[in-house]
């Protein structure tokens, strides 16, 4: 933000975005696709990310990375060089997959990244991850947590976080957990270097991997009574680029004293779970506590 341009007025057509250059992962589908058609649109260069081929016109370079695979999340980052002014971390899958895949996709491989791509980031960039309303309990498990993050190795990391769902609960929900964590946490150390980071939570959104959201929330244990007693809020789910737009807020210059925030995008969700409004099947699905609201 210039001192001749304290309220960036002059960003207002673009968001911030024209000339910049940044890196979207998952860009293939989803959220990361509405990122990258939005981004491209307000000028920006994208490097698209993915496992899958990304068909969005406009993108500038793209890249297959297995966020599973330490040694490809390496290499597609020793692959992207030269300045980046913003990195979208919205890779990511469902709870169907093996449980081991779900945490390295989710959290090691993400951090993985957004660890190798900084030294890149220049000063007043910023980056956005996509955790979710299935991480409403990271709260109450940040020591445990904590220790993962203390760990630099992705594959001990792993490990650990591994070892710890038989105490912390469901794989997904736990990656995404971490994915809050790792925010908060990291959010201190960039900030001295200028660097921002936030997490937007996401609740019930239409993506190609709706299906497969729904069967893994029914495998869970109250899942089911869960999904019965669901609120409507809105009326529907979100639309993908109900998603995308907040994350391009949170990475444009008029969100630069935002740092470190966990932003809630679920048409009211976990504001009803904190002020126990919405019915106790939601919170005992979700592992909410307080536990005698799940119970009764």
């Amino acid at each position: 933000m210039s001192n001749d341009d304290p309220m960036n007025l002059a960003a207002a057509h673009d968001w911030g975005y024209a000339g910049k250059r940044v890196v979207v992962t998952g860009a293939a589908s989803g959220m990361g696709r509405a990122a990258a058609e939005i981004l491209v649109h307000l000028g920006a260069t994208v490097v698209g990310i993915d496992r899958q081929a990304i068909e969005v016109e406009g993108v500038a370079e793209t890249h297959t990375v297995d966020l599973a695979d330490e040694a490809s999340v390496s290499a597609v980052a020793a692959a992207i060089t030269g300045e980046l002014h913003g990195l979208f971390n919205c890779a990511g899958i469902p709870g169907t997959a093996d449980p081991r895949t779900i945490l390295a996709i989710n959290f090691c491989g993400l951090r993985h990244l957004t660890e190798a791509l900084l030294p890149q980031l220049t000063p007043g960039s910023a980056i956005c991850n996509i955790g979710s309303t299935a991480s409403v309990n990271w709260i109450y498990h940040v020591d445990s947590l904590l220790e993962v993050l203390h760990e630099p190795s992705y594959a001990a990391a792993l490990d650990m976080l591994e070892g710890k769902l038989a105490d912390l609960g469901y794989p997904y929900d736990v990656s995404k957990e971490a994915v809050n964590l790792y925010t908060a946490w990291r959010s201190i150390g960039l900030n001295e270097v200028g660097v921002r980071i936030n997490c937007i939570n996401p609740g019930g959104t239409f993506t190609p991997a709706s299906r497969d959201f729904t069967k893994a929330v029914k495998s869970k244990e109250f899942g089911s009574e869960m999904l019965e007693h669901w609120p409507k809020l809105m009326g529907r789910m979100a639309k993908p680029h109900e998603q995308a737009w907040p994350m391009v807020f949170l990475n444009s210059p008029f969100a630069s004293f935002v740092n470190g925030a966990t932003f809630c995008v679920d048409a009211g969700l976990t504001s009803g779970l904190v002020s126990q409004q919405h019915h106790p099947m939601i919170a005992a699905g979700m592992f909410w506590a307080p536990a005698q609201k799940a119970s009764s």
